[in-house]
C-alpha cells in the first residue's frame, strides 16, 4: 500500500511541478482612452470629460483621467483607467478597468437628451518567459476575473453593458484568440488559449461603454443627481504548463493502484 501512495503522490508532483513552468515579461506597451457626458438643455448642449494620460512605466501599462467640472446648474466629476501590471507579480499579471461618472443639477432643469460614452484602448507586447521548461514547451495561458457595474439616473434611458475585450495575437500577427466581456451588473469570466514558452503575444484590450439618455418627459428634474455610474474589471492573466500525455498517464495508473488495492481490502 505504501508503493502505491508513493507512486500516486511522485504522480501528482510531477503534475504540480509543471505548473509553474513560466512567468510574462512586458517588452512595450501604450494605452489611451477618452469620456464624454453631454446634455441638452431646452436645445443648448453641454460637454465634460475629457482624456487618458499613458503613465505607463517598467512593467505596467497606465492610462488615468479624471476631471470635475461645472457648468451653469449643471457639475460633473468623472474617473477612468485602464491598467496592466507585470511587475507586482510576472506570473499573474494584473489587467484592470475601471471608471466611474457623476452628474448633478444644483436646480430642476428640463432635459431634452444626452449620453454618456467611455472608451480605452491598450496594446501589449508580453513574453512568456521560461522557469524551467525549455523553450518551446507548451503552456496553457488563462484569464479570468470579475466584472461589476452599477448605474443609476434620474432621466429616462436605457444602458448598454460596461465591456472588456481582447485579442491575442502571435507570430506573424496572427490571431490567436479573441475575446469580449459585457455586463450589465457582476459576472465573473473565464477564458483561456495554448502557446509555448518563448513566445511573444500581442495583446489588444478594450474597455469601454455608452449610455443613451432619454428626454425627461415628466417636466423639470433636480435639484440632485441625474447620471451615476461606476464599472470595474478586475482579472488575472496567469500561465501554467501543459502537462505531457506520460503524466497524464502516470496520474491515471496511480489511481487505478489505489482503485484496485480497495476492492481488494473490501
Amino acid at each position: 500500500m505504501n508503493m502505491i501512495k508513493t507512486s500516486l503522490a511522485l504522480a501528482l508532483a510531477s503534475l504540480g511541478l509543471s505548473a509553474q513552468a513560466a512567468h510574462f515579461s512586458l517588452l512595450s506597451g501604450s494605452v489611451s482612452g477618452s469620456s464624454d457626458t453631454s446634455v441638452s438643455v431646452l436645445s443648448t448642449s453641454t460637454g465634460f470629460g475629457g482624456s487618458l494620460d499613458d503613465l505607463s512605466g517598467a512593467g505596467t501599462v497606465l492610462g488615468f483621467g479624471g476631471g470635475e467640472s461645472t457648468a451653469g446648474a449643471l457639475s460633473h466629476v468623472w474617473s477612468q483607467s485602464l491598467l496592466l501590471d507585470a511587475a507586482s507579480d510576472p506570473s499573474n499579471v494584473t489587467i484592470q478597468a475601471s471608471r466611474s461618472v457623476s452628474l448633478d443639477a444644483d436646480a430642476p432643469l428640463s432635459i431634452d437628451s444626452g449620453s454618456d460614452t467611455a472608451s480605452a484602448t491598450m496594446l501589449a507586447h508580453l513574453r512568456i518567459e521560461s522557469d524551467g521548461e525549455a523553450l518551446g514547451s507548451a503552456v496553457r495561458v488563462t484569464f479570468a476575473g470579475t466584472a461589476d457595474t452599477l448605474f443609476s439616473s434620474a432621466m429616462t434611458g436605457m444602458s448598454t453593458p460596461t465591456y472588456l475585450s481582447m485579442t491575442v495575437r502571435g507570430d506573424g500577427n496572427v490571431t490567436i484568440a479573441e475575446y469580449l466581456v459585457p455586463t450589465f451588473s457582476s459576472d465573473v469570466f473565464s477564458f483561456s488559449f495554448d502557446s509555448t514558452v518563448g513566445s511573444v503575444l500581442q495583446l489588444d484590450v478594450g474597455f469601454g461603454a455608452y449610455t443613451s439618455l432619454g428626454s425627461n418627459l415628466l417636466g423639470p428634474i433636480g435639484p440632485g443627481n441625474l447620471l451615476e455610474s461606476s464599472a470595474l474589471i478586475d482579472g488575472v492573466l496567469g500561465v501554467s504548463a501543459v502537462p505531457e500525455p506520460e503524466q497524464y498517464a502516470l496520474l491515471l495508473a496511480g489511481l487505478g493502484l489505489i482503485a484496485a488495492a480497495s476492492r481488494r481490502r473490501s
